[in-house]
């Protein structure tokens, strides 16, 4: 049986139309991007986006698990300049979905000005990389009159330390010196033998479910930005909460300093560290209207449909909040 043309034209258009495809507004970096993935015949089982950098290198940048079989899966994911394209992993596909980044770029129409200014500010954010020595953080820190970005490197080589269980360390200490004290100590007795090996396992038992169920952390530091040129300065006051499941370490203006901060918030360092499954919200870190620069991308995870971001490494980021 022959088919028209047109008819042949249709087919082959409503079959790519039911195929699995990205449907976005646009894809814009240094900001938390939305999209959805759509397939008429139903989505399940594990989705993941990766992003590909110009040197040809990945990062994971959006997991989730679809239970039951859906059409449509909401995507949610960090950008910046240094991807040149994304791949659409879902199950049934051989390949991935490939969307050329640096193409759509190429073909769009120039940039508006305040994306332009938008894009430059953020590229002038540079996230730090200098960590504190120890886990130990300050109840206040004091600003030096520096520049916002020296201001976050010098934040952050002091106020972001991970924090390491005091008891399982103590108990590596009592150990150690029981052990240095066995051979005077025991002289045939097992009691001290039997002390020294349940100080030992208990420390060695504190110290594997810390490295193997680390709670997440998020540090938060509150700057003032008055524009390029400007300087920082005042002292910033900790304040530390224990949530379920993460602990948020803020630092920001006190009360005696808020003069010194035009807009006390709404240009903030961030420090993530969440190796393990349950993340940080990303509520907590930034919304969607944010403008974020990240040292390394996160990769956002749905959680009881809620986003988190997950880091194995440490990251820092700046975050410039919404209508700032």
């Amino acid at each position: 049986m022959r088919y028209a043309p047109w008819l042949l034209a249709l087919i082959a258009s409503s079959h790519i139309l039911a195929s699995p495809r990205i449907e976005e507004e646009a894809f814009l970096p240094y900001r938390f991007n939305h999209a959805v993935v759509v397939d008429d015949d139903g989505v399940t089982g594990s989705v993941d986006l990766e992003g590909v950098r110009w040197d040809g290198t990945r990062a994971a940048l959006f997991h989730t698990d679809v239970n039951a079989k859906t059409p449509r899966v909401d995507l949610l994911f960090y950008l910046d300049e240094d991807f040149r394209a994304l791949e659409l992993h879902i199950p049934g596909q051989e390949f991935p979905l490939l969307v050329d980044l640096a193409k759509r770029e190429s073909e769009s129409p120039a940039l508006p000005k305040e994306e332009t200014a938008l894009r430059t500010r953020m590229r002038g954010l540079d996230p730090p990389s200098a960590l504190a020595s120890d886990g130990d953080t300050p109840a206040q820190f004091s600003l030096q009159g520096s520049d916002l970005v020296m201001a976050g490197f010098q934040a952050s080589s002091r106020l972001f330390g991970l924090p390491i269980p005091r008891a399982p360390l103590v108990m590596l200490g009592c150990f150690s010196l029981f052990a240095v004290a066995i051979p005077i100590l025991s002289r045939g007795q097992k009691k001290w033998k039997t002390l020294v090996r349940a100080i030992a396992a208990m420390a060695a038992t504190g110290l594997a479910v810390f490295l193997s169920h680390p709670k997440p952390v998020l540090f938060q530091v509150a700057f003032s930005d008055d524009g390029p040129g400007s300087r920082v300065s005042g002292i910033l006051e900790r304040q530390m909460e224990e949530w379920p499941n993460f602990t948020q370490v803020s630092y920001a203006a006190g009360q005696g300093e808020q003069a010194g901060f035009a807009r006390p918030g709404k240009v903030q360092l961030v420090g993530i560290w969440a190796p393990t499954l349950q993340g940080v919200p990303l509520d907590e870190v930034a919304s969607t209207e944010s403008l974020v620069r990240f040292s390394s991308p996160p990769l956002v995870t749905m959680i009881d449909g809620g986003a988190h971001l997950r880091s194995t490494a440490f990251i820092t980021g700046w975050v410039v909040h919404e209508n700032h």
